[in-house]
């Protein structure tokens, strides 16, 4: 399973979204994560106003 991105890392994408440091494609391409990361971690911060990850649970089998 694919880890989290660092807090640091979500940081530093969503400060040069909003400092207008190029589109979404070119920030993307800057911080070498995927287009999809970068438009839903985007719409997630203007919905909840957070950046951190979202933690999944699952059920352990007994």
């Amino acid at each position: 399973m694919a880890r989290p991105y660092s807090p640091d890392l979500r940081l530093r994408v969503i400060r040069a979204y909003q400092n207008k440091e190029g589109s979404q494609r070119q920030i993307a391409q800057r911080f070498q994560v995927s287009l999809t990361f970068v438009r839903n971690f985007r719409a997630a911060l203007s919905k909840h106003r957070n950046c951190e990850s979202k933690t999944t649970w699952r059920r352990t089998q007994d």
